[in-house]
Order: structure tokens, then sequence, then C-alpha cells
């Protein structure tokens, strides 16, 4: 059996991102790692796995959200499911491990087996209570529980387990060449009713051994081992088997609750919910309706202002505009309804559609410098990021190259960008720089989009970004203060 609530191909092997680290810093993961765990630390760090992995392509994507729809329709279901796998686990757990010797091995896979096989019973009853299940994910689990763990697998199961559960082995061999055991193997024994013991008119030959033959004690345990060797070593693999079927389950459910905890935070605070629509990757969509930011909307009590764009076929999106007025917030909304999409979740927006990304990427200006000094840092962060970028993945950068005389930071930013948008990289640039936001205003690149932070005519910002130059903030911004201050 496979679990297939994350991947239709069965299990999840996480491709994690370049340069998490720095993604984890700049948009502020852990508080969403903390929201959806709430608690849990296995749960923790199976969201940070899957949040940090390589956006799947747009049929993965639309295949977990199906499985999330359902998941939201059938809490109880993926509780139960969470709760067997977690038992399961933990009664493993507390088994002896094995030795080194095939007997050893075997008498643990034997145990391990005949426990699981109460779980697996359970988990196909659980299932079998469901009804009308729609999502591939969740459909596909209960027809492998339907076909594979019929009563006749449970029966035959039981049998050949039985049939190890003795104190002594039964070996079978033939003589072969030049009157040489055959390889020997192990012979099942299965347990008679009492009176056909009783009746039976078979008889057998057996010989003792002396106590004190330690040499004759040492060849029968060699030829234990020997003909037990393949059979412990299939049981072996066979739990093991199972064993990671109920780990994947764990995984994965674990994932699903991480979900249904965040929807429910969202939804306590009244905040928007939406399935991201995903387009083909040739149309660089992006389109968003109401986009908040997730951790503002966790660890803030007043009101989180949305934001709308359309911004389909767009290479470059330039934010320009005074300080404090939700450049950043914007930026950081973005990224991380990029990363929620990939990996199948709703995005707190009320409307959402782009092209998945090959990978986010961030580079925000840092406050400390280091020993290399802050444009030097800057530099080797952007270089880092170069050398892992793919097309179709977008890059976030706030205030970059900030740290230099504004004519040095123009010509590095206009530089690195235009290789990377020409490479196919999608990249937002917040900036202050004058010179580089008249330089896309006027036409020199093609594909770009200008934004602003948005403010009122008496200064007051609205934490709103819209399309527009906002270059002119500053210099309003001073002159106002010094206004207030009576030209101070």
């Amino acid at each position: 059996m496979r679990c297939r609530l994350l991947d239709p191909a069965g299990g999840f092997t996480p491709r994690p991102l370049p340069l998490a680290a720095e993604l984890e810093r700049d948009l502020g993961l852990e508080l969403i790692y903390q929201a959806m765990a709430a608690g849990d630390k296995h749960r923790a760090a199976v969201v940070r796995k899957v949040l940090l992995s390589q956006p799947p392509g747009g049929e993965v994507i639309r295949y977990r959200q199906a499985n999330l729809r359902e998941a939201l329709a059938r809490r109880e279901l993926v509780t139960d499911l969470h709760r067997i796998a977690s038992e399961a686990l933990e009664a493993e757990r507390r088994l002896f491990p094995a030795g080194r010797s095939a007997s050893s091995i075997l008498r643990r896979a034997r145990d391990v087996m005949k426990l699981f096989l109460g779980y697996l019973k359970r988990l196909r009853e659980r299932l079998e209570r469901e009804r009308g299940l729609s999502s591939p994910g969740f459909t596909a689990l209960a027809a492998e529980a339907r076909s594979e763990l019929d009563d006749a697998f449970f029966r035959e199961a039981a049998a050949e387990l039985q049939g190890l559960d003795t104190e002594g082995y039964l070996f079978k061999s033939r003589l072969g060449p030049g009157l040489k055991p055959e390889p020997y193997g192990l012979a099942l024994q299965q347990k008679k009713p009492l009176w056909k013991r009783l009746v039976a008119r078979e008889r057998g030959y057996a010989f003792h051994l002396d106590p004190r033959d330690e040499a004759g004690s040492r060849m029968l345990a060699d030829l234990q081992e020997t003909g037990l060797l393949p059979v412990s070593r299939a049981l072996a693999q066979a739990s093991g088997h199972v064993l990671t079927f109920f780990t994947d389950l764990h995984y994965q459910t674990s994932f699903l609750l991480g979900a249904l905890e965040l929807y429910d935070r969202l939804a306590a605070r009244g905040a928007p919910r939406a399935f991201p629509e995903i387009a083909e990757p040739e149309e660089r969509a992006l389109s968003f309706d109401d986009l908040r930011e997730l951790v503002l909307l966790l660890t803030q009590e007043g009101e989180v202002v949305g934001n709308r764009l359309e911004a389909d076929g767009k290479r470059l999106l330039v934010v320009s505009g005074p300080n404090r007025g939700g450049k950043t917030t914007f930026l950081r909304s973005l990224g991380l309804a990029l990363l929620l999409m990939g990996a199948g979740l709703f995005v707190p927006a009320a409307g959402f559609r782009a092209s998945p990304p090959t990978g986010v990427f961030t580079h925000f200006k840092r406050e400390e410098a280091g020993e290399r000094g802050r444009l030097d840092e800057e530099l080797a962060r952007l270089a880092a990021i170069v050398e892992r970028v793919q097309p179709g993945a977008w890059l976030l950068m706030n205030e970059s190259f900030s740290t230099t005389y504004e004519h040095e930071g123009t010509a590095l930013a206009e530089e690195a960008l235009r290789a990377l948008v020409e490479a196919g990289v999608r990249a937002v640039f917040v900036t202050h720089m004058a010179r580089f936001v008249r330089d896309v205003e006027n036409g020199g690149w093609p594909g770009s989009l200008l934004l602003k932070a948005e403010r009122t005519a008496g200064g007051e910002r609205t934490f709103r970004i819209v399309p527009g130059v906002g270059i002119e903030g500053h210099a309003l911004d001073l002159y106002r203060r010094l206004l207030e201050g009576g030209g101070r």
C-alpha cells in the first residue's frame, strides 16, 4: 500500500528549496510553522519540510488541493487516520530491537507484523465507514485498503505468522550431488487439532545432543541461522514496507492537520481563504484580490490590509514609495502566497491565480554587515542565488543595493535584474532608487509594471500597493517635516 495524500505517486520525498534559511528569515516562516503545529513539534517539522520543498508541477498542486478540500470536509477521518498511524508507530517503537542473528531478526519481524495486522484492520474498517469519498488521494487509499486488506489477507497472514510462533524450527533439505545437503529451508509448522495428533501414525526420527557437545551445538546453531536467513530477510522486508506505509500516513496526515489548524486560525480572524487557480507556466500568470500577509494575520490583532494586483505576463514588478507604506508587507505577502500555493494550501486572499514557480528566492537588505561590509555581503548573497535560480522562479528583492551610492546601486541592480529577467526569472524589486524607477517608467524594461505605496492627498498611508510611481515620497515627507518643525 502507498499513502498518496500529498503526491499521486505515493509517499512524499521533499526536495528542499535552495537557500531555505534566507526564505525563513525574510518571510517569517517560523511563526507559520508554530501556528500550524499547535504545539506539536513533529507536525512543525513536517510543515517546514513541505513548505520549503521545491514546488511541484500544476497537476500535483491541483491534486493536493483536492485532497485538502476533502480533509476540510472530513476532519474526523483525518484525525482518526492520524491516530491509527501514531499508535502503530508508537507500539512498534516499544518492541525490543532485533539483534544481529537471523533468529533475532525473525522474531522481531514476526512480532512487528502481528502488531501491524491489528492496526491495518482498524485502518480498513475506518475507511469502510467513510462513504462518498471523492478526492483522488483519499479514494486511492480506500480502494487499496479494500483490495489489499481483505479478509483472506488477514487469514493467510495470521496463519503464516502462527507457523513462526514456536520455540523451535523445522527445516527441510534434500541430498544433492555427492550426498551434500542442498540449502536448508524453513518448513512452517501448522498446528494440528488434538485428535489428529492423537491418531497420527507418522513415524519420525530424532537425535539428541549431549549437553557437553559444544561443537555439535555450534553446528546446529549455524544450520539454524542458515535456514532462517532468507525467511528473516523476507519478513523483515515485509514489516519494513508496512512501517513505511504507517510512517508516510502519519507524516501526510500531520500536514493535513496543520492545514486544518491554519484554516481555523484564519477563519477566526475573519480573513479570506482561497485555493489558488493554477495557470500554465508559459502564461506567466499572476493576479490576486485582497491578498493579505499571513504572518501579520497570525500575530497582529488589528486590521491587515489586503492588496489587489493584475500582473499577468509581467516579468518585473518595481515597487517604490515612502517608508512604512506597506511595500515590504506586500513583498512578503506575495512570497508567502507562492509557497502556500506550491504546498497545495489555500492563501489568505479572496482570489489568487498564478503559474507555479520553480522556486522562490529572497534578497532583503540586512542591517548587520559582518566582516566584509554590507555591499560585499549583498553581492555574495546574490551570487549564491544566481548559481541556483532556474527559469520560472521568483526573486523578491527588498531595497537591495541601497547600502551604496544611488548611481552605483542603480547600475548593480540594472545589470543583475536584466540578466535574471532575460533568463526567465520573474522579480519584484522594492526600491527607493529614483534613477532605476525612471528608467522603468521611460520604457527601458519591457514586460515590467510600476507599483507604489498609496497615500492620501494629506500624506496618510493606506498601506495599499497600487499602480504608479512613488519616488516622490521622500521629498514630500522631508518637506512636511520641515514645515511642521518650523523650518528646522
